[in-house]
């Protein structure tokens, strides 16, 4: 019982973190928060970028060749967006970009726009820049299509097979009832002010700073860690105001707004009786939760906990502006150093920053021209999977190397051996589908097939290994050769 009252206990200050304390400032940073979410209708632009500092593949587990393009398009690229919300009506309509981080410049990536019966996603811009970026062309597939749709029926359908029941509706409610979902925002919010007047009112979390027209918060994790420690001892002292007020002003919730605790997987059928059950292990192992606390803070002060994300932080801003524009910023820095070297094998570098405005009426044009439905849309790409897979036919001109296997298109480097062809094995079977593995006893490359393992006479080059053309025949492939185009295809 101590043990599943421990959990609930925590999962109570998870709750309320850094929502509470009753300072001046605490209070000033809370109304102005709350006056920004209570827009009904809004422009919300911003910015989002990351950066791979710094990347050691020997201490982590991911080696260079994974991470180098993804470290490198990060570094070059960030994430712009643009979008007008209406939460009465649940239209919204919101703009993609990514934004070159040397030049400046910008390029849609694609819209999404709902007129609160059915979302669009504008395909046209995606696959564009699908094809500028990528080189895949798929117009190929879907010929002139503008927009694909998702109905209600079709959002709920794809939720439920991806998340919980919980989860999905939350989602869903995201979607198609904006309303709805920001009066339970509403709500809770109220349950958390009402916390700060009757449970904390005497706590001061001593974290938010004030300047001239913003609000500042600064955080390490040994800030995040002494906090919370705080947080949970107040807590500990004022038991059983907290379990009073936990159980008045949840129990004052209607069944929508209660749905946030099913996604902390709180019984809610029992809510009442498990809090009675808390506040009573609480209060009579007052020391024990304590000394749990003061545990926290000594392996803080002593490194035990902080020294692996020494150097981590993050910063927060929250502002007004005379004109009445809301301005948020983040910017965080994530460090994972290696326990025993202390040294730095992962830095990365997370930015964010939002205007938010009031605005007017959202007008949503929409052509119901070349529009397929999500559901299509899946099933056209399934059907070219599949045939590509049935198919799984692979050219490659010996003469340069250029090889074409259903819409991929590239180059692999053909060795010529005393007048006979060679191709790299494990790039070549990759395009295949094939998994090659190594016999490190037999010094061979194989493929299991049918339970039995198949062999390839190779050579190996600079650590590659190479294999005549008619080695592919051990697997089933067919190997014909066009001698006037020295075009080999492989099916």
């Amino acid at each position: 019982m101590l043990k599943k009252s421990i959990a609930l206990f925590f999962t109570m200050i998870m709750m309320i973190s850094f929502t509470v304390g009753c300072s001046s400032v605490e209070w000033g940073v809370y109304n102005l928060s709350k006056e920004m979410g209570s827009l009904e209708k809004y422009q919300v632009t911003g910015e989002i970028g990351v950066t791979l500092d710094n990347f050691d593949s020997q201490d982590t587990y991911f080696n260079t060749e994974f991470v180098s393009p993804i470290q490198e398009v990060l570094n070059q690229y960030s994430l712009v967006f643009d979008s007008k919300i209406d939460t009465k009506a649940s239209k919204m309509m919101i703009t993609y970009y990514i934004k070159d981080k040397n030049n400046g410049s910008k390029e849609v990536v694609t819209s999404l726009l709902s007129d609160g019966n059915v979302i669009y996603i504008k395909a046209n811009d995606l696959f564009e820049f699908i094809k500028n970026k990528l080189g895949e062309d798929l117009t190929q597939i879907y010929g002139d299509v503008q927009y694909i749709s998702i109905n209600k029926e079709e959002m709920k359908e794809l939720l439920m097979e991806t998340y919980n029941e919980e989860l999905a509706d939350l989602i869903y409610d995201v979607c198609f009832n904006l309303g709805s979902y920001t009066e339970q925002n509403r709500a809770w919010q109220n349950v958390f002010e009402g916390a700060m007047k009757e449970v904390y009112d005497k706590y001061d979390m001593g974290i938010i700073k004030k300047g001239k027209d913003k609000y500042t918060i600064s955080l390490t994790p040994e800030i995040i860690i002494k906090t919370f420690t705080s947080l949970a001892n107040y807590s500990i002292d004022n038991i059983d105001n907290l379990g009073s007020y936990m159980k008045k002003s949840i129990g004052s919730l209607d069944d929508s707004q209660k749905q946030l605790l099913k996604i902390y997987d709180i019984d809610l059928s029992n809510f009442e009786n498990d809090i009675d059950k808390v506040v009573k292990e609480v209060r009579e192992n007052k020391e024990f939760f304590k000394g749990a606390m003061d545990e926290i803070i000594v392996s803080v002060d002593n490194n035990e906990i902080i020294d692996s994300i020494k150097g981590t932080k993050m910063d927060y801003s929250l502002e007004k502006t005379k004109e009445g524009i809301y301005k948020i910023n983040y910017n965080a820095i994530l460090n994972i150093n290696d326990e025993l070297s202390k040294k730095n094998i992962l830095k990365t570098t997370i930015t964010m920053d939002q205007t938010i405005k009031p605005i007017n009426d959202i007008i949503i044009n929409i052509s119901k021209e070349n529009v397929i439905a999500i559901r299509e849309f899946y099933e056209a790409a399934q059907s070219i999977e599949q045939y590509i897979d049935e198919t799984n036919i692979l050219s490659i001109d010996l003469d340069n190397g250029y090889y074409v296997v259903g819409f991929d298109e590239g180059v692999v480097n053909v060795k010529v051996i005393e007048g006979s062809s060679y191709l790299p094995l494990k790039e070549v079977g990759g395009l295949l589908n094939e998994n090659i593995s190594w016999d490190n006893d037999k010094k061979q490359p194989f493929v299991a097939m049918n339970g039995t393992n198949v062999y390839f006479n190779s050579l190996i080059i600079n650590g590659t290994s190479y294999i005549p053309l008619r080695e592919l025949e051990r697997l089933g492939y067919t190997v014909d050769w066009e001698a006037k185009s020295n075009i080999v295809t492989i099916k």
